[in-house]
């Protein structure tokens, strides 16, 4: 015998209730079920899908962040290959001094990189990681550039060198005493005036009776003395560099004379316009006022 299904309604004013039964009943019960189940898996997928779409999300981000720090170690490594890099350039500036050749212009450096900012500043380290490997690679690229550029340079300066001994020992690299470097070349304040002044060499503290030697081979032109350099000496190292030396308690060479690297040409002193015990030395080439400090290179480097 056959189920019947009876739908009843009761009213909420009336203490009536009628029944409806019937295959109508049946087949609305079943399309409710069905909606409601349709509902729910609906629900379901959507809450399903959004756990994993965070999840992803979050896969993202953590894939983001590593990228960004390997690029920002990249650029760390940029950046330390960047000094030494021109830790090379000034030495190499100074090799084209030493061998009297000129200076490679900054535009000439740049290597056709014009317009293009390779430093990379704080808010291109908060950028996207597009931008920041952009500015990375025009920063390698320059560098890769500079030195190609130095290597060419570093072959011209020993064409023109060569390796003979005889070159390198008439060059002033080697420091004419073993003392502390008390100030540099350049402008500063005049001890004795307190006004700016330009300091033409270097001034090397020491003990008195200190020996100073010849830097260089060459011959000593000048022995004298000097109202502001004191007792003091020249010496023509015939090829365009010319030496002094003041302040000196006694000199230990005369005119004329020949000197080698290394040979005693005096002792320190505190004579002419000198405030304290210590050598003056000046550097020039070709008639022009020079850095001393930049010719100062180890001795088994240049001469051996």
């Amino acid at each position: 015998m056959a189920r019947r299904f009876s739908l009843v309604l009761v009213s909420s004013h009336l203490a009536t209730s009628r029944a409806i039964g019937g295959p109508l009943v049946l087949i609305a019960g079943v399309l409710l079920a069905f909606v409601a189940v349709l509902l729910l898996w609906g629900i379901s997928a959507t809450y399903v899908a959004a756990l994993f779409d965070t999840g992803k999300l979050s896969r993202l981000e953590r894939q983001h962040a590593r990228l960004t720090e390997e690029l920002h170690e990249l650029e760390r490594i940029g950046d330390q290959f960047n000094s030494r890099m021109n830790q090379m350039v000034r030495r190499e500036e100074a090799l084209r001094i030493t061998t009297g050749m000129p200076s490679i212009p900054d535009d000439i450096r740049q290597v056709g990189i014009g317009g293009t900012r390779t430093d990379l500043s704080a808010s291109d380290r908060d950028a996207t990681p597009d931008n920041t490997y952009s500015q990375l690679k025009s920063k390698l690229q320059l560098l890769i550039r500079q030195t190609e550029l130095g290597a060419a340079s570093f072959q011209r300066i020993g064409s023109k060198a060569g390796t003979s001994r005889k070159f390198w020992q008439r060059i002033p690299t080697m420091k004419p005493l073993e003392g502390y470097q008390s100030s540099s070349f350049g402008m500063r304040k005049d001890p004795f005036t307190g006004r700016p002044r330009l300091h033409k060499g270097v001034d090397f503290g020491a003990k008195p009776g200190t020996i100073v030697r010849a830097p260089a081979d060459g011959v000593v032109v000048v022995t004298g003395w000097d109202r502001s350099y004191g007792r003091y000496i020249d010496i023509d190292h015939h090829n365009g560099y010319r030496t002094r030396y003041g302040h000196l308690s006694e000199i230990l060479t005369r005119r004329d004379q020949q000197v080698q690297r290394g040979s005693q040409i005096g002792i320190v002193g505190q004579t002419g316009r000198a405030t304290g015990e210590h050598l003056h030395y000046e550097v020039h080439l070709h008639g022009r006022l020079v850095d001393p400090a930049v010719h100062f290179f180890p001795e088994d480097t240049i001469v051996d």
